[in-house]
């Protein structure tokens, strides 16, 4: 692996081998334990060398040290730091960076997968799996949750929300479902179009139908366990499970969810007694105590009993017209949220990050931020190969992926995460 690893590097350019400096910095500073520092992204030039990064106190933004790259540097594989000339390999990999990481932020950095089709790469290259969970750096840990997580309390998934509202439309439009996907295609390469026309045709029922589609088999129970104790193995009692002991010392917590419903907040309540506060576009203080942040809008339970029921109607993000108006600005309440709680140790379940928006946003935060990661829980695929796909695409955005089989190996992942903070706590 080695020898793989030194022939990529000497086939970088100047301006990769700069972007790898960058990104390996900004990994080893995000492992190591403890560490009061940052990394951010430099672009400059002083004295004939070009400065990469910049390395700051985590607390005060206070300049540490300034990380230059001269072309002596770059011939002989070297770079600059705190005055000192450091061997790139020696700096990264006796300084704890594994030789699968090192390879994969190199392929980052060259942007090419060439060697993914060398199978003496392949027999090297390492997945973070359940099995590594002293991969993840101690909590607190802060959850951005997809549709995913909901699967075990019978919710539909966003794929059937959108399959539904296809069969509307063409029930209404009196035409095939196959020419609504097709036009959807045409009009935009996404999904989004077809709630769109959905709104458009039958906008009183629309709202009413995807709350249906949240809450049609879905019981309350199923947030309390001590009436079901069969939800501890369901991933999102886990999750509520770690989000509650963590409250013992951080009282003060704020999550992310892409799903509409209020499932957490409920097994939060029901099986925790403890309270949390639904912040979406049309509520969005956040308040003393754990804060459930609804990026794509709020249908909860009790939506058709509400007064309010038009401030949860607005914040809904489905609809073609709904995306832009989230996405428009970067200070809007959904790239605005999500941005700023990169900031935080995320871990991310029941969402792959396929939504080009959100990936957009990833990708400029991590590029600002250099040294800040996410974790994402992800599905393994069979063939090895395409999980390096998936590694360095996700090192792009910042999100480092844990792979697992199937649900129940995550399920007991998360338990193992539990244990952890309460022998910790």
């Amino acid at each position: 692996m080695r020898e793989v690893n030194q022939k990529l590097l000497k086939s970088l350019t100047l301006t990769e081998y700069c972007d790898f400096i960058r990104s390996a910095l900004g990994f080893l500073t995000f492992f190591s334990m403890n560490n009061p520092t940052k990394v951010i992204y430099k672009n400059d030039r002083k004295n004939g060398a070009k400065k990469v990064a910049t390395i700051l106190n985590n607390k005060t933004n206070v300049i540490i040290n300034d990380v230059f790259v001269s072309k002596a540097n770059f011939k002989h594989k070297t770079f600059n730091i705190d005055n000192n000339e450091e061997d790139i390999e020696e700096y990264f990999l006796n300084g704890k960076l594994n030789e699968s990481d090192f390879y994969f932020l190199l392929v980052v950095a060259k942007d090419s997968f060439k060697n993914f089709y060398e199978d003496k790469t392949e027999n090297f290259l390492e997945l973070k799996t359940s099995k590594d969970i002293n991969n993840l750096n101690d909590g607190p840990y802060s959850f951005i949750i997809g549709s995913g997580i909901d699967y075990d309390y019978g919710a539909s998934s966003w794929n059937k929300i959108i399959n539904n509202l296809k069969k509307k439309v063409a029930s209404q439009l009196h035409i095939h479902v196959g020419e609504v996907s097709q036009f959807s295609q045409v009009m935009c390469n996404t999904n989004y179009y077809i709630p769109q026309m959905y709104k458009e045709i039958n906008k009183s029922k629309y709202f009413k139908s995807i709350y249906n589609l949240l809450y049609k088999d879905f019981g309350l129970n199923l947030t309390n366990v001590n009436e079901k104790p069969e939800i501890e193995d369901f991933n999102l009692y886990q999750v509520a499970r770690i989000i509650a002991i963590q409250s013992i010392i951080y009282p003060n917590q704020k999550h992310l969810t892409f799903n509409y419903n209020d499932y957490l907040e409920l097994t939060l309540k029901n099986s925790f007694n403890i309270n949390s506060t639904s912040v979406f576009k049309s509520n969005r203080t956040i308040k003393e105590g754990i804060n459930v942040v609804h990026l794509h809008g709020y249908l909860p339970l009790n939506y058709l009993e509400r007064k309010d029921k038009s401030k949860c109607e607005s914040s809904l993000v489905l609809s073609h017209q709904e995306y832009l108006n989230a996405y428009k600005t970067k200070s809007s309440f959904t790239a605005g949220n999500l941005y700023n709680q990169l900031s935080f140790r995320n871990v991310i379940i029941g969402n792959s990050l396929q939504d080009y928006e959100e990936q957009k946003v990833f990708y400029n935060h991590h590029r600002n931020n250099l040294s800040e990661y996410s974790y994402i829980f992800i599905f393994k695929e069979n063939i090895n190969k395409l999980n390096y796909f998936k590694i360095c695409t996700f090192y792009k955005l910042g999100v480092i992926p844990i792979f697992f089989d199937n649900p129940k190996e995550l399920n007991k992942y998360l338990r193992t995460i539990y244990t952890n903070l309460d022998d910790w706590y």
